[in-house]
């Protein structure tokens, strides 16, 4: 592009002060303070949801546990200040490399997987036999979640939410086909504490459960129940079988599937369909199905799906 000259003639025009090299470089910077600014608030997300419990504190250890990300961050260091000016998005690299180190320890933690995280290695795993009969004690100040499981007999595991209950520890033994698991809070859990346990179960076993947890939420649908003992807030959801039930306090829900067999005994609330009994009342499906005593408390019967 050219200029007129006073003669009339023309000459170069002067160059522009925003140059490639010069945006260049504004844009890296640009870059590298959006990258900083995300870090920082990656991090204080990951201090508040550790702080307010809503996330264990083992997430932390998976966190550091992935410092080699870290550590690459700071080899870069050294090479930007050298070769900053002639390549300046080596600054970006940093922030982006500390934001994957704590993003990817977040990741891990909440995959449980793959390669074992630490915050895993509280985690308790049962023998992998398939016995006829099972039995299992727990009890925890905190909440308690079942649900089927195959690779074991059973599998507990702190929650991932954050609480004062500690981790577990279990005692087993298999007799004759017949497996007994007690269980029990351990002592000085430091980062393993959490707000309860995650307990699995192989669906192969006719299963005798005592269950005591401030908060209850049970998945017995595949899972054969020859008595369940459990007091504690929350829903127990039972499948197609029979067996006996027995509430021993708490506010409870317990979901049976449509056209199975059942009769409580004691104070409920009970679907329309129910008859009611001298001493309680009864689906209106004939034949050997759970049987439900309260014995304290307050219970709900419900049918799944309705």
């Amino acid at each position: 592009m050219t200029a007129a000259t006073p003669d009339g003639g023309s000459a170069p025009a002067a160059p522009s002060d925003r140059s490639p090299s010069t945006l260049g470089v504004s844009g890296s910077a640009l870059s590298a303070t959006w990258a900083w600014l995300t870090l920082g608030a990656a991090l204080i997300v990951l201090g508040a949801v550790v702080v307010t419990g809503f996330a264990a504190r083992a997430i932390v250890l998976d966190v550091v546990a992935l410092w080699p990300i870290g550590a690459a961050a700071l080899v870069v260091v050294p090479v930007a200040i050298v070769l900053g000016r002639r390549v300046p998005v080596l600054w970006v690299v940093i922030p982006l490399l500390l934001l994957t180190w704590v993003l990817g320890g977040v990741a891990w933690f909440l995959a449980d997987g793959p390669g074992g995280p630490p915050s895993r290695a509280a985690d308790l795993v049962g023998p992998t036999v398939d016995p006829e009969l099972g039995t299992l004690e727990v009890a925890i100040d905190g909440t308690l979640t079942i649900a089927p499981i195959v690779d074991a007999a059973y599998a507990i595991a702190p929650a991932l939410v954050g609480g004062d209950v500690g981790p577990p520890e279990s005692f087993d033994a298999l007799d004759d086909g017949a497996l007994s698991i007690v269980t029990r809070v351990r002592e000085a859990a430091g980062w393993y504490e959490s707000a309860g346990w995650r307990l699995g179960l192989r669906p192969g076993p006719v299963w005798t459960l005592s269950v005591v947890a401030d908060r209850i939420d049970a998945d017995l649908g595949t899972i054969a129940i020859d008595r369940l003992d459990v007091a504690g807030d929350g829903v127990v959801r039972l499948g197609v079988g029979s067996g006996a039930v027995s509430q021993a306090g708490g506010t409870l829900t317990i979901v049976i599937p449509p056209d199975t067999a059942a009769s409580v005994v004691g104070p409920a609330t009970v679907p329309d369909t129910w008859t009611p009994t001298a001493d309680g009342a009864a689906a209106p499906v004939a034949g050997d199905g759970y049987r439900i005593e309260v014995l304290a408390g307050s219970l709900t019967i419900e049918e799944a799906g309705s």
